[in-house]
């Protein structure tokens, strides 16, 4: 009888990506609510007063500026995404 061999996994990351949150007008840094926000809620620049969806503020693409965030997925009813703060707890 052959041997099992058992391969340790980490275990899977709720993170799918990380990236800024800044607004598409001025360009300004924007801040997420605190315990993260979903990519349809509204989300306003602090700086110009544009109003939009989250998913519109945010920026996957690199380098990343000052108001870095965490796109997770967050279990609920139905799996969502979510946004929030970066973290320097969460894994990279």
């Amino acid at each position: 009888m052959g041997m099992r061999r058992i391969e340790p996994r980490p275990a899977p990351s709720p993170r799918i990506s990380g990236g800024t949150l800044a607004c598409p007008e001025c360009d300004a840094p924007v801040a997420p609510a605190e315990g993260g926000m979903a990519p349809t809620a509204s989300l306003g620049c602090p700086y110009c007063g544009r109003i939009g969806a989250v998913r519109d503020f945010l920026s996957l693409t690199g380098p990343s500026r000052p108001a870095r965030v965490q796109v997770v997925l967050a279990a609920s009813s139905r799996m969502t995404s979510r946004i929030r703060a970066n973290d320097s707890r969460l894994s990279r």
